[in-house]
């Protein structure tokens, strides 16, 4: 677990897993849930509607897994914010749509919200490490 944290704590890293994350959603999203709709139970047009903003992201993050330089931090705490947005949101559908979901469908979404919260932590932790970190 230490050398997995190590990596994904280089903020270099971490702009790339988030990347790499976002374009899975994009690709869940649109290539896997909305096929299969009526066994999640969240409508099309709320899948597409997610992965709008999990493009943006997904661009973001690889903009910033580039060109990012010494302004990392600011870029890396814009990131976090987003994703806890997108949490949030993505929290609120489910929320508001929870008698329509299915057993997979609310199990998806759990995941993605996991998964992404953890990444928010791990931003964060980035943003507020040492000050000697070199990017």
């Amino acid at each position: 677990m230490q050398p997995f944290r190590k990596r994904i704590r280089n903020p270099k890293r971490l702009f790339l897993f988030d990347s790499l994350g976002a374009c899975l959603t994009v690709c869940t999203l649109l290539a896997v849930l909305i096929p299969l709709e009526k066994y999640i139970g969240m409508p099309a047009s709320i899948l597409r509607g997610l992965a709008a903003p999990a493009s943006g992201l997904a661009l973001y993050s690889a903009c910033c897994f580039w060109f990012a330089g010494l302004r990392w931090r600011l870029l890396m705490a814009i990131l976090s914010v987003a994703n806890g947005v997108y949490c949030c949101v993505t929290a609120g559908l489910v929320i508001w749509r929870y008698g329509d979901l299915t057993g997979l469908g609310l199990a998806y979404f759990a995941l993605e919200i996991l998964v992404i919260g953890g990444l928010v932590w791990l931003e964060r932790q980035a943003v507020i490490g040492p000050a000697d970190r070199m990017y």
